[in-house]
């Protein structure tokens, strides 16, 4: 029980901290570039990555979490599966985004907005997908 209570109050931490550092990227105009959209994206991530788990850390604090989370949460694990993909994919596409802005620097492509759509939009497009065997297994 120890050990849950530390991890929820580093989640707790890490929440804050996420929210402290995307807020001056969503509110100061000169912060609105490609690169700190994707920052932004990994924060939005890791925050919603640690709400999901949230919920598994209060039930293994009051009950056996094994037996209670597989058979009553469905929802939290698939949601849980979908969060945690996508912490990953958004250093990921951040990643691709600044490979091809470093090795395609003269294409006017991966300077527009519609390429930042289309990362953001296949990473957590993929992060879906990759979630569906496990929504199959446990539906």
């Amino acid at each position: 029980r120890i050990f849950s209570i530390i991890e929820s109050i580093l989640f707790l931490i890490i929440i804050i901290f996420a929210c402290i550092y995307s807020i001056p990227i969503i509110f100061i105009h000169r912060f609105h570039q490609h690169n700190h959209i994707f920052t932004l994206n990994v924060c939005v991530a890791t925050i919603l990555c640690c709400f999901s788990w949230l919920p598994y850390m209060g039930a293994s604090m009051f009950d056996n979490p094994i037996d209670y989370i597989q058979n009553t949460w469905i929802f939290f694990n698939i949601v849980q599966t979908i969060f945690t993909i996508q912490v990953p994919f958004s250093f990921v596409i951040a990643s691709i985004h600044r490979y091809c802005s470093v090795v395609y620097h003269t294409k006017i492509f991966f300077k527009r907005k519609q390429w930042i759509i289309l990362c953001l939009g296949c990473q957590w497009m993929l992060g879906f997908i990759l979630s569906i065997p496990d929504l199959m297994v446990r539906w």
